[in-house]
C-alpha cells in the first residue's frame, strides 16, 4: 500500500497576514470559510457587486468582521491588504488581476487563468513585473490523489509513459447547473473546456512535465438541445418529473436568492437557447516527448460526478478513480505485487483535499515560507493553451499544431 501524504500542523505567522476576497459566489464563500480556520490570517475585506451576498457572507465568520464593499478598488487601496483572492467570473480576471498586481498585492486567481491568450499574457506580464506571488486555482495539483500519482511517475516504476487517459463525467445535477449559471455563456467562461476542462488539461502537463504539440477535439450540445417548456423552473409544468429541476446545488445562494431564485434569474430553464457551451467533448493529443492520450468531458453521469486517470508506461500502468480516492499500480514483473493507494487518512473534502492544500500553499508563499506553485509563466500557461487549442480544433474541425512560441515566453 502506498501511504497517503499528510500535511504538518499549520504554524501561525508572527504577525497577521491581511487578506481580501473579491467575488463572493460559491468559490469566494468557500475560501472565506476556509481562511477563517487559519490562525494568524486576517480577512480584512469582502468585495462583491451584490449587497445581499456581502451581508450574507460576512455573517458567522469568526474574529474581527471584515469590511464590505461593492468596489474592488477600495481593497486595492488598503495597505493592510497583502493578498487578494480573485474569484470573479472568468472574463473579468484580467482587469482584477492587473489592478491587484499594480497595487502590490499577492494574488490567488481562480482557474482558468483567463479566457483568451491575450488576457493570460497580460496577467502573466503584470505578475512578472510585480515581484509578487501568483497562485492559480488549479487545486487538483494539490489533491493527495494526483500528488501520489505524480510521485509514482517520478520514481520510474512505470517506465517512460506513452499513453495517458483522463475522464471527467459530470453528474446529472452538476452538469445541468452549468447550463443555468453564468458559465453557460462562453463570453463569460470561455466555454466548458476552458472553464472546467482546464483542470484536467493542466494536470496532464503537470503530471508528465510536458506540453501539448498537436490537439484534435470534437464536441457539442446533444442533451440540452430542445425547446424550453418554460423560461424558469418555478413556472414549468414539467418540473415535478424533470431531472434538471433547479435545486441551487453547486451554488452558495443567499437566503433571498434561495427564497425566490426566479427574481434573481437563477432557476432559468436549462433548455433555453441562451447557453452556447458544449455538454460533451473529447480531446485527442500528442505531447512533447512523444506520449499520446485523450481526455473526455461529458454530462449526464447517473453515478454523480466522477474523474478517472489511466497511465500506461513501458513497464506498467496506473489506473485510478479520483472520486473514490484510490488507484492501483501494476507492472510487467509478474512476480511483483500490485501496489495500491487509498485516500484513507488524507483529506477528501473540497476537490479531494485540493482546496485546503492550495490555500495553504498560497499562504505559505505569501509569508515567504515556501516557493509559489507556478514558478514560470510557461507552467502557469500550458493548461490554458491546451484548452484554447482544443476549442479551436472543435470549432474549426482541424488538428491544431501548438507552436512553442505561442505562449510568448521563452
Amino acid at each position: 500500500m502506498i501511504p497517503a501524504a499528510t500535511s504538518p500542523p499549520w504554524n501561525p505567522p508572527e504577525r497577521p497576514l491581511g487578506c481580501a476576497i473579491i467575488g463572493l459566489g460559491a468559490r469566494g464563500a468557500s475560501f472565506a470559510r476556509r481562511l477563517s480556520r487559519f490562525e494568524g490570517i486576517a480577512l480584512k475585506w469582502l468585495a462583491d457587486v451584490s449587497q445581499d451576498r456581502l451581508a450574507t457572507r460576512a455573517e458567522g465568520l469568526p474574529g474581527a468582521a471584515p469590511r464590505l464593499t461593492p468596489d474592488a478598488a477600495r481593497v486595492f487601496e488598503d495597505p493592510a491588504v497583502e493578498a487578494v483572492f480573485i474569484t470573479v467570473p472568468d472574463h473579468l480576471h484580467r482587469d482584477m488581476a492587473l489592478a491587484a498586481f499594480a497595487a502590490g498585492k499577492h494574488v490567488f486567481l481562480e482557474k482558468p487563468l483567463a479566457t483568451t491568450l491575450a488576457d493570460a499574457l497580460a496577467i502573466l506580464g503584470a505578475w512578472q513585473a510585480s515581484g509578487r506571488v501568483l497562485k492559480l486555482g488549479h487545486v487538483l495539483r494539490e489533491a493527495p490523489f494526483y500528488r501520489a500519482a505524480r510521485a509514482v511517475i517520478a520514481e520510474g516504476r512505470l517506465g517512460r509513459i506513452h499513453a495517458i487517459r483522463l475522464t471527467d463525467d459530470l453528474g446529472v445535477v452538476h452538469g445541468a447547473s452549468y447550463m443555468r449559471r453564468w458559465h453557460r455563456q462562453s463570453a463569460h467562461s470561455g466555454g466548458l473546456m476552458i472553464h472546467k476542462g482546464c483542470h484536467d488539461l493542466d494536470l496532464i502537463c503537470w503530471l508528465l512535465d510536458t506540453r501539448p504539440t498537436r490537439v484534435a477535439s470534437f464536441g457539442g450540445a446533444r442533451i440540452f438541445a430542445r425547446p424550453p417548456p418554460a423560461p424558469f423552473c418555478s413556472a414549468c409544468p414539467e418540473r415535478p418529473h424533470c431531472p434538471y429541476q433547479d435545486t441551487g446545488a453547486y451554488e452558495a445562494r443567499t437566503p433571498a436568492e434561495a427564497a425566490d431564485p426566479t427574481a434573481f434569474g437563477l432557476d432559468v430553464c436549462v433548455f433555453t437557447p441562451e447557453p452556447d457551451i458544449v455538454d460533451n467533448q473529447v480531446v485527442a493529443f500528442e505531447l512533447a516527448g512523444g506520449a499520446r492520450g485523450s481526455f473526455s468531458l461529458a454530462m449526464q453521469n447517473p453515478h454523480g460526478s466522477e474523474r478517472t486517470l489511466s497511465l500506461l508506461g513501458e513497464n506498467g500502468r496506473l489506473d485510478g478513480n479520483f472520486d473514490q480516492g484510490r488507484f492501483e499500480v501494476a507492472t510487467n514483473n509478474k512476480g511483483a505485487a500490485r501496489r495500491r493507494w487509498s485516500a484513507k487518512g488524507a483529506s477528501r473534502s473540497g476537490h479531494g483535499g485540493g482546496d485546503e492544500g492550495t490555500l495553504r500553499a498560497f499562504l505559505e508563499a505569501c509569508l515567504g515560507r515556501a516557493a509559489p506553485q507556478a514558478p514560470t509563466p510557461d507552467d502557469a500557461l500550458r493548461g490554458l493553451v491546451f484548452a484554447l487549442a482544443a476549442e479551436e480544433s472543435r470549432r474549426r474541425g482541424v488538428v491544431v499544431e501548438v507552436d512553442e512560441a505561442l505562449t510568448g515566453f521563452k
